[in-house]
């Protein structure tokens, strides 16, 4: 993580009026230090911001999205993108699963009622 020098709003607002950082431009209300970092690891940002204590983190753009705290916070509890998968498929099989078994259940309540109900016209005769 790199930690650029500290700017006042004149020069946030020059350099990202126009751009996708645009919505950014409410974080630069007094002098402002922007970080910025090659990867996507937010608790590992918290981490390090732990050990600088004279920056507070205000916002974060990632994925082109501004977040705001409450959602940094929301975003490092999140598990990584492996686990959330595997979730995900789980929770997309368990709906298959339960479909068949209602399906075999009623195909197997069919069956013993024929099953019943042939015996017993069996032994009828």
């Amino acid at each position: 993580m790199k930690i650029a020098k500290k700017m006042n709003s004149n020069i946030a607002r020059a350099a990202l009026t126009g751009t996708k950082f645009e919505p950014a431009l409410q974080l630069f209300m007094s002098s402002t230090a922007i970080g910025y970092c090659s990867t996507v690891d937010v608790p590992k940002l918290l981490k390090v911001l732990k050990k600088i204590p004279q920056y507070i983190l205000l916002g974060l753009i990632m994925e082109n999205r501004l977040l705001h705290r409450a959602d940094i916070d929301r975003v490092s509890e999140m598990k990584d993108i492996t686990s959330v998968r595997a979730s995900l498929c789980h929770t997309l099989q368990m709906g298959s699963v339960n479909i068949s078994r209602t399906l075999l259940a009623n195909q197997t309540a069919l069956s013993a009622s024929l099953t019943t109900l042939s015996s017993g016209e069996t032994d009828k005769k």
